[in-house]
Formats: structure tokens, C-alpha cells, sequence
């Protein structure tokens, strides 16, 4: 190897250094398992999020509490390598546990938020929908998700309509209820 090839792979290394140093191996996880790991399971709406020196604080209020103690709201500190990233404002189902400090933490990572996303009918009304990282977290029930058609927007302003098949918060909520439910 001459050295001017040993030098421009050694620069490309160390440019590489940052990308997998932050790699993280999400293997997937059975549904049973990230369930029961789960203490708190709670419909929460982001109200706050602040940025502290080693990650990012995030404060949410709960609509609707599923598994674990009844709770108004609760705050959490998520690492800057985790990507979730909600906009304050948004809704969805978060999977807590405590900490070795008895704070609350994610269950897991990223897969621990499941947002609720908002698509467009093709009559151009609202279908909410829950963003669930299946791959991630497998078991959950196939039959869970509908078929719905929805419109999708083009670059040229017009809108193209799709069939998608997704997780609706109805069908969810009622599954998430019921697994609790038989595991007490």
C-alpha cells in the first residue's frame, strides 16, 4: 500500500469515528417482554421539553394512565444518542420505568414513544393513527392493522391517494387495555 492510500484510509476512519461510536444495535424485542418490563404505560401529551447539559429534559401531561400508578404528569431525562425527538404538543403512548435512582426512564429507547400521527382522508378529514416501530417490537397482532386510504401529498401540490395499512388508537388503546388487564 503506498502511503498516500495509507493516509486517505486512515482519514477515512477517522472520519467514520463519530458514526459508529453512535451506532446502537436495536434488536428487536417480543411484545411479552417489553410489556412486562413497562411500569407506567400512559397516554401523555409533550408540554415542556429543555435541554440540560447530558441530554434533553421532557415533561408530559397524562391523559390517560394504562398500566401503573395514576399519575397528573411526570418528567424524564433522555440521553442525546436516543432519537426521540417529539414536538411539544405532541400525543402518544410512552412505555416508563423507574431508574436506578427511582426516577422514570424509558422502558427501553425510542421504541418506548409510539406518537400518534395524523394522515389525510381522501375526503381531506383527519384519520389519527399510532406510529408503532413493529420491527422493533414484534408480537404485537397483525389484525391490529386497518387498511385505510389516505391522500398523500405530491412535490407539485397535488395529492395522491394511497392505501396504507395502520395502527388506529381505538384498536390499540382497547389491545394495550386488555393485555394489562389479564397480566394483574
Amino acid at each position: 500500500m503506498t502511503p498516500r492510500r495509507c493516509w486517505l484510509l486512515s482519514a477515512a476512519l477517522v472520519l467514520m469515528i463519530p458514526s459508529i461510536v453512535s451506532a446502537r444495535d436495536l434488536a428487536s424485542v417480543p411484545w411479552s417482554a417489553f410489556a412486562a418490563r413497562s411500569e407506567l404505560v400512559v397516554v401523555a401529551r409533550l408540554v415542556r421539553a429543555q435541554e440540560e447539559d447530558h441530554g434533553i429534559r421532557y415533561v408530559f401531561r397524562v391523559d390517560e394512565t394504562l398500566k401503573g400508578p395514576r399519575v397528573l404528569g411526570f418528567s424524564f431525562r433522555r440521553d442525546f444518542r436516543e432519537t426521540i425527538t417529539p414536538v411539544v404538543g405532541t400525543t402518544g403512548i410512552l412505555f416508563m420505568r423507574k431508574g436506578p435512582k427511582g426516577a422514570w426512564v424509558l422502558s427501553l429507547d425510542e421504541r418506548s414513544f409510539w406518537p400518534f400521527v395524523y394522515l389525510s382522508k381522501p375526503d381531506f378529514h383527519v384519520l389519527k393513527t399510532v406510529k408503532i416501530p413493529d420491527t422493533l417490537v414484534r408480537d404485537i397482532p397483525v389484525t391490529l392493522k386497518k387498511p385505510v386510504t389516505v391522500k398523500a401529498p405530491l412535490p407539485n401540490g397535488l395529492h395522491h391517494q394511497l392505501t396504507l395499512r395502520v395502527y388506529l388508537p381505538a384498536d390499540i388503546l382497547a389491545f394495550l387495555k386488555g393485555a394489562f388487564k389479564a397480566n394483574k
